[in-house]
């Protein structure tokens, strides 16, 4: 209806405008932290974790050793059901792959 076309295009207005208006205080001091590579053996894992001074891990990214390879079984941020803090983890692909990189 009409109505509601009309109250859901006030409501994505005042949500654009709270969106521009808002500001950060202070300065966003971000790092890249790399792991050492995993063993090449499948399911191989490696983990990357945040030192002290920055304490707060926003993303994980992972990465195949050889640049040219392509395969890995994936990463992510484990949130603490093995660890007491997040870590980033990558696993290693099966079948030759040469081991990965989490950061």
């Amino acid at each position: 209806t009409l109505s509601t076309r009309m109250k859901l295009v006030s409501s994505l207005i005042l949500f654009a405008s709270y969106l521009t208006t808002y500001q950060v205080s202070g300065n966003i001091d971000c790092i890249d932290v790399k792991s050492a590579a995993s063993g090449t053996t499948d399911d191989a894992r490696t983990t990357a974790m945040c030192p002290n001074t920055h304490p707060t891990m926003v993303s994980c990214g992972a990465a195949t050793v050889q640049s040219d390879e392509i395969d890995f079984d994936g990463g992510g941020i484990n949130l603490g059901q093995l660890y007491s803090i997040p870590r980033c983890i990558a696993q290693n692909a099966g079948g030759g792959a040469q081991g990965v990189y989490a950061y």
